[in-house]
């Protein structure tokens, strides 16, 4: 029999100390919350995203205090599956739950954003897959017909108005097998904001951690950034001694090529269409502008400064 929203928080709330034990044991560090690169990334279709007041509003009338409920059901019940050796029908009340959290904010008047924000996330993902670049699709979406075990995600949120019209959205995912999250924020008009969103966890689910075998650049990693594949703004004329100090080299301007055309989440390379580029060129440094298409010398300023991404055997 189907459980009632105040049922599964009651029952979450006591499946915490029942798995007290099975909790005991931590995930490794090593895991990504992301998974891996060639695997599906399903969450669960329904997420509730509430008004902060009406969500406080409706776990008071409820008898949970604003710390309980939102700490407890938002943070701590999904920790419930954090081990591989907890019960998956604690996992089953928590998306039931979600599912029950969802069915009332739909049937909120005064919660027609939240679902239109809901909506909308899930139709601003389906559009970057239709106008990005990529080897798969990682994410897909699965409601409550077909079997929980194979759900991998859930999502909820809250927004709160700012003014003229703006709102400010927080995003939680949970991965059901951990109970780790992730958070997501973005703020403006409610669409607007949506659309953010949808483009922070795609970004995060899709942006290649590792290599693929469609990818040229396989068997190679961008170094010597800011971050994972974002150049970094040094001069011209220490580029190749960059580079060779941490074991790698500067890359051709038919890498940078390659590597603006085909796009971050297929090359693992964020490229800067308007930004000079460091590359060596007929053994030769010189910068590289993308939109530009042809590469300069380099110039006897030695202040002249230029973005630097080096290419390195990632075996």
């Amino acid at each position: 029999m189907r459980i009632t929203f105040l049922s599964s928080l009651l029952r979450l709330f006591g499946a915490l100390a029942l798995f007290a034990v099975a909790l005991a044991e931590p995930a490794s560090a090593s895991d990504d919350f992301c998974g891996a690169q060639d695997s599906q990334a399903t969450i669960y279709a329904n997420i509730p995203i509430l008004r902060t007041g009406n969500l406080y509003d409706f776990l008071k009338t409820q008898n949970i205090s604003r710390y309980d409920g939102i700490e407890k059901f938002l943070t701590e019940t999904p920790k419930i599956a954090e081990s591989a050796k907890a019960d998956l029908t604690g996992v089953l009340n928590y998306l039931y739950g979600l599912n029950d959290l969802y069915n009332y904010m739909a049937k909120d008047s005064g919660e027609g954003i939240g679902n239109l924000i809901s909506e909308r996330l899930r139709g601003e993902i389906d559009a970057l897959y239709f106008n990005e670049n990529t080897q798969m699709r990682r994410i897909s979406f699965k409601d409550m017909t077909g079997p929980n075990a194979d759900i991998a995600y859930a999502a909820y949120g809250t927004y709160t108005f700012i003014g003229a019209g703006n709102v400010s959205i927080t995003i939680k995912i949970v991965r059901l097998s951990d109970g780790e999250t992730r958070t997501f924020v973005s703020a403006g008009q409610p669409l607007e904001a949506a659309q953010q969103l949808a483009f922070k966890i795609f970004d995060a689910f899709q942006f290649p951690n590792r290599q693929s075998i469609t990818n040229p650049f396989q068997g190679k990693a961008w170094v010597g950034g800011l971050s994972d594949g974002v150049g970094r703004e040094i001069r011209v004329s220490d580029a190749e001694d960059y580079c060779l100090a941490i074991g790698a080299v500067l890359p051709r301007k038919i890498d940078i090529m390659l590597a603006s055309n085909l796009g971050a989440y297929l090359t693992g390379a964020r490229i800067d269409m308007e930004k000079a580029y460091i590359v060596s060129e007929d053994g030769k440094v010189k910068t590289y502008i993308p939109s530009k298409g042809s590469c300069a010398p380099q110039s006897n300023d030695k202040t002249e400064t230029g973005i630097v991404l080096c290419l390195k055997d990632a075996n």
